[in-house]
């Protein structure tokens, strides 16, 4: 399809959820980057996400910051040993957490850092922090490049993607849902090629040089959207 990126499924897998399970971490992280570069028929850069342990904080919650970077750690160095280059973190609401992650996988390996503003169309996450905020502290912790990802509907997405655009000074990435399944369905019923035509603006007016799929997309919307691409700009993506 012409990904130059493949990333493992490794969206919410850690330690704690899989406490009692037959599986550890360790060979789970193996296994899910063997098979993204199986899949990529070693022709691909390799990534995987990390999404967050879970829990609050104390004194609200049990969570302290040396478990989460002991974590974050040994699940950014599985990840690493098993061949992948690239680490997204997605899905992080608590800013305090998502740093300790960024210091714990700079602390520990070589990897490169994609970390994604929580999707939604507001432009602040559930804590108040505005995305301009965000991108500034994502920045400052030491992140390669910074942008929005699983974003639920890509029409309704513009907003947040401007303000990371106006506001990052590193490479911006956009990897949205193909749409809102249908609730009737439970299906994405956003054809392919109008996928690719909605986000060619965000390549061409807001800069964004990193783009993909998240749910909803198949290898199928990744050809078009890459078709449209290469025909319609002369900037590398």
């Amino acid at each position: 399809a012409g990904s130059d990126i493949i990333f493992a499924d490794t969206f919410g897998v850690n330690r704690r959820r899989l406490w009692g399970s037959a599986i550890n971490m360790e060979d789970f992280m193996a296994s899910a980057i063997r098979n993204a570069r199986r899949a990529s028929r070693l022709q691909n850069t390799i990534g995987f996400y990390i999404s967050p342990v879970g829990g609050f904080y104390e004194p609200v919650g049990d969570l302290t910051d040396e478990f989460a970077k002991n974590y974050y750690g040994a699940f950014a160095r599985c990840g690493e040993e098993g061949g992948a280059e690239v680490v997204m973190l997605e899905n992080f609401w608590d800013m305090h957490d998502i740093r300790n992650a960024i210091e714990a996988i700079k602390d520990n390996t070589k990897l490169a850092v994609m970390a994604a503003v929580p999707y939604g169309d507001r432009n602040f996450n559930l804590s108040g922090l505005r995305t301009e905020d965000m991108v500034t502290m994502l920045e400052d912790a030491g992140v390669d490049a910074v942008g929005h990802c699983c974003a639920p509907d890509i029409e309704n997405s513009w907003k947040k993607a401007e303000a990371i655009a106006n506001k990052a000074k590193l490479p911006i990435f956009f990897k949205p849902n193909c749409c809102q399944p249908n609730p009737t369905t439970f299906k994405y019923d956003l054809p392919p090629e109008k996928f690719a035509e909605l986000m060619l603006p965000y390549i061409t007016e807001l800069g964004y040089r990193i783009v993909g799929g998240c749910c909803g997309t198949t290898p199928e919307y990744i050809k078009i959207l890459r078709e449209k691409v290469l025909t319609n700009t002369e900037k590398e993506i």
